[in-house]
């Protein structure tokens, strides 16, 4: 496993909207509850720290061509959000942006990996943590069924990912695709372990099930393998999740509304 995927896991409770919640989740849509606002933002932020991991990752490999289209595709998502947040806390913004540009001036420079990985590490966690509380109700934040609701998102996100990533062909944008879903599964199990104390008699189902995702679609972890499990499997055992999941929240399991917008019909 990764080190940066490590070390993210480890901190699933401090840095997931919920802390470590323990209360039984409230049925239903939270957009019902909160509106789309903050389903949006989370998965704003999410889809930001995902494109991180890959990053952080693929620096570790020296790829760091790839390495800076993540971290590029990661401020692109963050841009969506930079003018809410500065309302809010103008040094916050500030500190964000600056942060992409150190850590992007940092990889075109070769500066040593930990050098690299720490700002990172910082951005992915207490920067955006910071953004994702200024930019949400407190109700909406402890609300168990928003992270449920984001983590059904997120596993649609990395099922067409990997498709893309997967598929005979598909060349360097294919490369990106694979890199960028396995960011994806990393913060689809740190958000799902942020979940664990209210997943109840689903909770074996959601964490197991993405621990195999992860051994068996990405045993190289970001680098792709030659010959990859295909997408029907993975599409398979996400399906399995993403039920298990709906059914402990009382969510639908129609059209997700991607990361960042957008519409999957898993």
């Amino acid at each position: 496993m990764g080190r940066s995927l490590l070390a993210l896991l480890a901190l699933a409770c401090m840095l997931t909207p919920l802390g470590c919640a323990s209360e039984s989740p409230q049925p239903g849509p939270p957009a019902t509850r909160h509106g789309e606002r903050p389903l949006t933002a989370l998965g704003t932020v999410e889809e930001v720290r995902a494109r991180l991991v890959a990053a952080s990752d693929l620096y570790v490999l020296r790829s760091d061509a790839d390495a800076r289209a993540q971290l590029r595709a990661a401020r692109a998502a963050y841009a969506s959000l930079s003018g809410r947040v500065r309302v809010g806390d103008r040094v916050l913004d500030r500190e964000i942006v600056a942060a992409f540009g150190l850590i992007d001036s940092l990889i075109a420079r070769g500066a040593g990996l930990e050098t690299v990985r720490e700002p990172i590490a910082a951005l992915s966690g207490q920067l955006m943590a910071a953004a994702w509380r200024e930019l949400v109700t407190f109700d909406a934040r402890v609300d168990p069924g928003v992270a449920a609701e984001v983590l059904l998102r997120l596993t649609a996100a990395l099922e067409r990912e990997y498709a893309r990533g997967v598929q005979p062909g598909s060349g360097n944008a294919g490369k990106l695709a694979f890199e960028h879903a396995y960011g994806l599964l990393a913060r689809s199990q740190i958000v799902a372990r942020g979940l664990a104390d209210v997943l109840g008699p689903q909770q074996e189902t959601v964490t197991e099930t993405l621990s195999v995702v992860r051994e068996r679609s990405f045993p190289l972890d970001v680098a792709r393998t030659p010959f990859p499990p295909s997408a029907g499997l993975l599409a398979h055992d996400l399906a399995a999740v993403r039920s298990a999941v709906a059914s402990r929240f009382g969510l639908s399991g129609a059209a997700r509304v991607q990361p960042g917008g957008g519409t999957d019909g898993g």
